[in-house]
């Protein structure tokens, strides 16, 4: 085998080596949503000395990231390019996109990439939402559902199935005491 056959197969097996060939693939590391250069940003953070002169660097340069606090203090700690970006799935994998090629990666800030992994999430939550109770509720009743309100079956004075909070939850048994 060559060099690429040996490339896809190291990306199978080890997460850094797909990193690396991202990043050979895009040098600059940009991230793909909000056109962070993350190579410039930790180049910057790296000459500015430690304290407020960082965090005055992070502020003008990816504010994004500065909102986040968690991320914000690693990246100030210890600027370097694998604090300041995520290699992504386009597709996501749980979607189909498990795939371990950098066909189906990009560069996405720390921020831009917790930003879409939540959005993501979500979205998983309300397909299994709507394939747990048969038919799929609709965008309003998905909301009332997620409020706390009654559902649409408590509503018209019906009760839920047995088993069921009546939000496509399995509910707690109760055992009576004798």
């Amino acid at each position: 085998c060559g060099g690429s056959c040996r490339s896809r197969f190291m990306g199978r097996r080890n997460t850094q080596s797909l990193r690396r060939q991202l990043s050979a693939a895009e040098p600059t590391a940009t991230c793909e949503q909000c056109g962070l250069n993350t190579i410039e940003l930790c180049r910057r953070l790296t000459e500015a000395p430690p304290g407020s002169s960082r965090q005055a660097v992070l502020d003008e340069l990816a504010p994004q990231i500065a909102a986040c606090p968690r991320a914000a203090s690693r990246l100030l700690d210890a600027p370097s390019p694998g604090r300041a970006w995520n290699a992504d799935h386009v597709v996501a994998v749980a979607d189909g996109g498990g795939e371990c090629t950098t066909d189906n990666l990009q560069v996405l800030c720390v921020a831009c990439h917790a930003e879409k992994t939540r959005a993501e999430a979500a979205a998983r939550r309300l397909r299994q939402r709507g394939n747990n109770g048969g038919d799929s509720p609709s965008g309003a009743q998905e909301e009332a559902l997620s409020d706390g309100s009654p559902s649409p079956a408590a509503s018209k004075g019906q009760r839920p199935a047995s088993g069921s909070d009546g939000r496509g939850k399995a509910s707690p048994r109760r055992r009576r005491r004798l």
